[in-house]
């Protein structure tokens, strides 16, 4: 039953994709190991849209806050044909984990001054901003990160789903089906710090920054100051860590039963 299952999730994920960029055969093979290793622990994989996104998002509110502006199309400017989310579901067809990823086209600037002038939040900074909302970016090398770069966020795993690993394969399974997509320069993340206490960056193979983006009254802290930490990754360092990822992270089915399956 389960492999049957994880086998018409591989088939209908291929299918949704079209990978231009990077290597094929090992993205390939590490969406088989994904998918399987999330159906080993009863989640389904399957691609979605920023739009609902927002609807599962205002669903959840009881543990997951609003999502941030810069994944929404109103007012974040985010558009389907620029990125998208991963969504988990369970065996009854209840999203249980998110996870998206957005392509932005910064070849003529950069994240530090798209954050700072409040871009990277809203399509209408002037119009759709809070009265007191700025970001100052301290994070070291942020006015480095130009051309085309995939921003992860919008991560959310119900209650009783977390701790079963996800977090190392749900993201892991967004930015590689992004970059195989869109390609990019690089991969960045913006973390809280609790994430960076739980060491998220280090098991996804993200590198932390010195320094901070320091965001205040946004939509989502209202009146308050909160302190985040930029990640970042190279596409040679996505290929290499999900090469290991095929290699090393255990599951109980050998994945070469999907290409044997005929």
């Amino acid at each position: 039953m389960l492999q049957d299952k994880w086998v018409r999730t591989v088939d209908k994920f291929l299918d949704s994709l079209q990978l231009q960029y990077g290597p094929t055969e090992l993205q390939t093979r590490f969406i088989i190991k994904a998918c399987l290793v999330a159906a080993e622990r009863g989640v389904y994989l399957e691609l979605g849209t920023f739009g609902e996104l927002l609807e599962v998002n205002k669903r959840n509110q009881d543990s997951w806050r609003p999502l941030t502006t810069t994944l929404r199309a109103d007012p974040g400017g985010a558009h389907d044909d620029a990125g998208g989310s991963v969504f988990g579901r369970n065996g009854h067809g209840d999203v249980v984990a998110t996870q998206a990823m957005r392509l932005f086209d910064w070849r003529d600037t950069n994240f530090k001054t798209e954050a700072e002038a409040l871009r990277f939040f809203y399509a209408e900074p002037d119009r759709h901003r809070r009265p007191n909302e700025t970001c100052e970016v301290t994070s070291e090398g942020a006015a480095d990160i130009t051309g085309k770069v995939l921003l992860g966020g919008g991560i959310w795993y119900r209650e009783d789903y977390r701790r079963i690993q996800l977090a190392e394969i749900v993201p892991r399974l967004s930015r590689a089906c992004a970059y195989g997509t869109y390609g990019a320069n690089e991969m960045i993340g913006i973390v809280s710090g609790e994430n960076v206490r739980k060491n998220l960056a280090k098991k996804l193979a993200m590198r932390m920054t010195e320094g901070q983006v320091i965001m205040r009254d946004s939509p989502g802290y209202p009146d308050k100051e909160i302190r985040l930490t930029l990640v970042r990754q190279t596409p040679d360092e996505l290929m290499d860590d999900l090469f290991n990822f095929v290699m090393d992270f255990e599951t109980e089915v050998d994945t070469r039963v999907y290409a044997n399956r005929a």
